[in-house]
């Protein structure tokens, strides 16, 4: 039988982290959690930038 504490620690190892960046800001920040290595996160950017969709960042 679980204990209140087993559950909670299996909870939060069963937790997803995902982090949405949007428009230059939020690419950027994206950026910087992939610069310093960040893990264990799902990075999604979003920018309607025509010159974030034609791949100049």
């Amino acid at each position: 039988m679980n204990t209140d504490r087993e559950r909670m620690e299996q909870a939060a190892n069963d937790a997803v982290i995902k982090v949405i960046g949007v428009g230059g800001g939020g690419i950027n920040a994206i950026e910087h959690m992939v610069m310093r290595g960040l893990s264990g996160v799902a990075l999604i950017g979003a920018d309607m930038n025509a010159r974030a969709q034609d791949g100049y960042v």
